[in-house]
């Protein structure tokens, strides 16, 4: 038998409603919209390429991220680095535009900081020519003094390395006295002062007055051993192409966060442009920073291609 049953319009007009509502949900979830990007920890299982390092080095999960550069568009960012670590909200930075409109914030970079100003990150995604996906970047604590350096090792597993202010590298005083110095020893200290002053000024008010930017052509050339480390190798490693994609994703990181301080930040219309990067071919080590930087001027010890590359 069958029975006829009716149904009030009040219910269909619930019902549709309910439907209504669900799809949106759906839709909205398959879309990732409303959705805050996020970096997670990552339960460390594996310790495969984690050793043999001073600091402390833990895998950490990036795919909350996406797989794409849409991160890179959000308002916020949900970092939590590490399991004993808060979660930190990241306010994407505003960009300065030129008098045509244009902005310098390049595709799959992101830079924050929280409200309090206390925590600060800046992360990029980049794809190589081999199409690895690269992201790397760094978070700065600014009330516990210590970097979180977040980059892949070379088998393309993100990692997160705590380095402590103490514990960040040393870099040699200037080969010369600066004029600063000489000024200072000679008890002239409050001239070299008024001189600074004067220079600031004047540097400031000719920025000001140029319409146009000036761009600074770069080329990066590193070499084998600094391949190495930057994805957590040992010297003399064998190198491949995820390390490789790895050291340019840093140099890429290394120009976009000067184009941060010097045109974004400071507002002084000069950018950098990377015109060229590679991986020293000749063999060469670097046993003084200063006297490297002499043989890459002057095309000795095996450094003369470099001059055919300029």
């Amino acid at each position: 038998m069958f029975r006829a049953t009716s149904v009030s319009p009040t219910r269909h007009f619930c019902l549709g409603l309910n439907i209504i509502i669900l799809l949106v949900y759906l839709v909205g979830v398959s879309h990732g919209q409303d959705t805050t990007p996020f970096i997670r920890p990552k339960e460390q299982t594996d310790t495969e390429g984690l050793d043999n390092h001073d600091q402390v080095v833990q895998f950490v999960d990036l795919s909350g991220l996406g797989s794409g550069f849409e991160f890179s568009d959000s308002s916020t960012l949900e970092i939590q680095l590490l399991q004993d670590l808060p979660i930190w909200t990241l306010h994407q930075q505003q960009y300065l535009e030129t008098s045509n409109g244009n902005t310098f914030k390049p595709t799959g970079y992101f830079v924050g900081e929280s409200e309090d100003h206390l925590i600060s990150c800046h992360l990029l995604r980049y794809v190589s020519s081999d199409e690895i996906t690269v992201t790397t970047g760094v978070v700065q604590d600014r009330e516990d003094h210590v970097w979180y350096e977040m980059k892949p090792n070379s088998g393309g597993k993100d990692t997160v390395t705590a380095i402590h202010d103490e514990d960040m590298p040393l870099h040699g005083d200037p080969v010369m006295p600066s004029v600063w110095d000489q000024l200072s020893n000679l008890n002239l200290k409050q001239i070299g002062v008024n001189l600074q002053s004067s220079l600031s000024n004047r540097l400031g008010d000719w920025i000001s007055r140029q319409e146009s930017i000036t761009r600074i052509d770069v080329m990066v050339i590193w070499t084998h051993d600094a391949e190495c480390e930057k994805s957590l190798l040992a010297t003399g490693c064998t190198l491949n192409s995820t390390t490789l994609a790895n050291m340019e994703a840093a140099v890429d990181l290394m120009v976009n966060d000067g184009n941060t301080v010097f045109y974004t930040n400071s507002g002084t219309n000069l950018v950098f442009n990377l015109i060229h990067k590679q991986r020293d071919t000749s063999g060469y080590r670097v046993t003084d920073s200063t006297i490297a930087l002499d043989h890459m001027r002057l095309g000795t010890n095996n450094l003369g291609y470099i001059g055919d590359l300029r």
